[in-house]
């Protein structure tokens, strides 16, 4: 009790006394040296990260922010390594993310503004659940009765019922998941399968105008560049590269 007591006086005094600009270098060394995360300059990095990440991406379960020591150097705005992860994400255009992993290295920040402004290299990977999509169609109509998708470990699977001449044509399609046009995942029917299960065809082509794009990352106003879809059970997986605004 009485460590715990202690540990956390150093830490108030020294916050205190440092933004004065009066705190000696012993009582700087004795509250780092105690654990207190306030002084430590990494960590004061990693919550301006996770802050700055919220206000680009949205408010998310759990953020975890880690810049790495090694090759880093914060009084030059400069980071050779950082890792975000974000768990239950939630976009400002309230699309659902899982998970989304992120590793930015050569970061360039502001430390003024407490922003990122240039990135060397990036990857990230986003899961999104047939839950969030389908909840995304949904408030997106599409025009097409019964659209609903289903995510199995290579196929994307589109069921709807379209309607021809006021008759309406249930249809099952299997297909993959395209990059498109920069950031756009785009279904692509397997066409042997509608050519083997004899789909009426003007009713497939129907579906597949009004799903596609079937997400639009520049439309939810993430900060990505798409370059791969790979679907598995019960989830789509997206990568790319971290894209800043501009």
């Amino acid at each position: 009790m009485f460590k715990t007591v202690k540990k956390f006086s150093a830490c108030r005094i020294a916050s205190g006394r440092l933004l004065g600009g009066i705190l000696p270098f012993a009582l700087i060394g004795f509250a780092l040296l105690s654990g207190c995360d306030q002084l430590n300059p990494y960590k004061i990095g990693e919550r301006s990260v996770t802050r700055y990440m919220k206000d680009l991406m949205g408010p998310a379960e759990r953020y975890n922010v880690k810049i790495y020591k090694k090759g880093s150097d914060l009084r030059r705005g400069y980071i050779s390594h950082l890792t975000i992860t974000a768990d239950d994400l939630r976009t400002k255009k309230g699309f659902d993310i899982r998970r989304l992993d992120a590793d930015l290295y050569d970061v360039r920040f502001n430390s003024k503004s407490r922003t990122l402004e240039n990135i060397g290299s990036s990857a990230f990977t986003a899961y999104v659940t047939e839950e969030s999509a389908n909840a995304y169609l949904a408030k997106n109509d599409r025009g097409i009765p019964g659209l609903r998708v289903q995510f199995e470990t290579g196929n994307i699977v589109v069921n709807a019922a379209p309607q021809l001449l006021g008759v309406s044509i249930p249809l099952t399609l299997r297909g993959k998941g395209v990059p498109q046009e920069g950031n756009r995942v785009h279904f692509a029917p397997d066409a042997l399968a509608v050519s083997r299960l004899n789909l009426p065809l003007m009713a497939v082509r129907l579906v597949e105008q009004r799903i596609n794009p079937v997400f639009d990352l520049d439309e939810l106003e993430l900060p990505a560049r798409l370059q791969s879809v790979e679907s598995q059970a019960n989830e789509i997986v997206l990568k790319g590269e971290v894209k800043l605004p501009q």
